[in-house]
């Protein structure tokens, strides 16, 4: 029977190995790892791929991942899955449950749409239904840096359409930004870009007035004593103890 010190020093090659698996990056890859490996719920992996869409709800996140290949033309992407239904659209994505922890602070998740992140720790690999999914349960601080930064192009999803989840949220009610919602803002950001031009002063006489505060005069009016104007005039306060009251005269008493 093997020892304790035996048992660790396996569970920490196990590690090893996980750690230096290279991570996966498409779907075809992940199905191909569940098919040749049937991986026990314990087996770790690490997934790099791009976000689509991020729910919370009371105990959990669902996210929907594609692949990390098609971040560079993930506008037109999501323009394609927005009509489909859950079931189709679930064949082409893999689902992604983050189990909340206990500590609120380490719930606090800021991912955005069409940006690529790496997952550690992804166990419970299996294909549901045909549906790629895992999980993940949360015991540190998520990384929420992208892998690679999206080049800027014309039909790039800005930086003010991105989706950003913390815990100020609802417990018990799912959030997500829909396709119609992210085409708005792009097209309210291009609108914007055409019709707003830059205010800048075109010559000397065109600067901006600057107001500056009035100061009131703190003059105050001297009194003249000699000739009597604004001299003020002063009353004699009475005492009260000097005031006296005179007695009523006594009767006379007839004998």
């Amino acid at each position: 029977m093997p020892t304790t010190l035996e048992l660790l020093r396996a569970e920490l090659q196990e590690q090893e190995a996980e750690e230096a698996r290279p991570a996966l990056r498409s779907l075809d890859e992940v199905r191909s790892f569940i098919s040749n490996t049937q991986p026990a719920p314990n087996v770790n992996i690490s997934l790099e791929m791009c976000l689509l869409r991020i729910e919370e709800h009371e105990d959990k996140w669902r996210l929907e991942l594609v692949n990390f290949a098609d971040a560079g033309d993930f506008p037109v992407l999501l323009e394609q899955y927005q009509p489909l239904d859950v079931s189709r659209r679930n064949k082409y994505v893999f689902g992604l449950t983050l189990w909340k922890s206990r500590n609120a602070s380490m719930n606090k998740l800021e991912y955005r749409q069409g940006f690529c992140y790496r997952f550690d720790k992804v166990h419970s690999l299996k294909v549901l239904y045909g549906n790629l999914v895992g999980s993940i349960q949360i015991r540190q601080q998520m990384r929420a840096e992208p892998v690679v930064t999206p080049q800027p192009s014309d039909t790039l999803i800005p930086e003010s359409a991105g989706v950003s989840m913390s815990s100020n949220l609802t417990c018990g009610s799912s959030s997500h930004v829909s396709g119609d919602e992210l085409a708005a803002t792009l097209q309210r950001d291009r609108d914007g870009a055409r019709l707003t031009p830059p205010q800048t002063p075109s010559t000397l006489d065109d600067e901006l007035p600057v107001a500056t505060p009035a100061t009131k005069a703190s003059t105050k009016r001297k009194p003249h004593k000699e000739n009597g104007v604004g001299a003020s005039t002063k009353y004699r306060k009475q005492n009260p103890k000097a005031l006296s009251f005179e007695s009523p005269p006594r009767a006379a008493i007839i004998p």
